[in-house]
């Protein structure tokens, strides 16, 4: 469905997300989810020309204060992150992830077997998470070793401290 707008068309529906975005105060998953979809609809159906002669780009409108995310402008990529977010996922499964930073570094991987994806991380500890990144950059997780010369050991550990009390090496 391809529609066409006039300039004056563009200039209104501009301006009612310029004052939409400029009415978010606090910065949540949701805000950040609508301000992706705000910026998805600006630079698909390029409404950015309708906000002045000197915007040329969507980048150019990036550069305007009364498009600053936050109060500062300039923030590409943080635009262009929820931008990714809000067309990869849903709502549900923004929230299901739990952060937006943790969305964000998610992103790349989010192509294929996203419902996997968002399951396996959904309440994941800092660290494990971290590990579950590794893994999709094909890296070794901190928990893990690559090498494939070990050595197996018999521990007797204290169950009530934890402290290990002997460790003998299995021939």
């Amino acid at each position: 469905m391809s529609e066409t707008l006039s300039i004056q068309q563009k200039a209104q529906l501009i301006d009612k997300y310029r004052q939409q975005i400029s009415s978010i105060k606090e910065y949540d998953l949701e805000a950040r989810y609508k301000i992706g979809n705000i910026f998805n609809d600006i630079k698909d159906r390029k409404l950015y020309l309708g906000y002045g002669e000197h915007i040329r780009s969507f980048n150019d409108l990036l550069e305007e204060p009364e498009f600053s995310i936050d109060g500062k402008k300039g923030r590409r990529s943080t635009v262009y992150n929820m931008m990714g977010i809000a067309k990869k996922l849903e709502l549900d499964e923004l929230k299901r992830i739990g952060s937006y930073e943790r969305s964000v570094r998610l992103l790349p991987y989010l192509k294929e077997n996203k419902e996997k994806i968002i399951e396996e991380v959904e309440d994941l500890p800092r660290e494990a998470f971290e590990d579950y990144l590794r893994k999709l950059r094909n890296l070794t997780p901190t928990d893990e070793c690559s090498h494939t010369n070990k050595d197996e050991y018999k521990v007797i550990k204290c169950r009530d401290c934890g402290k290990i009390l002997e460790m003998k090496k299995v021939s």
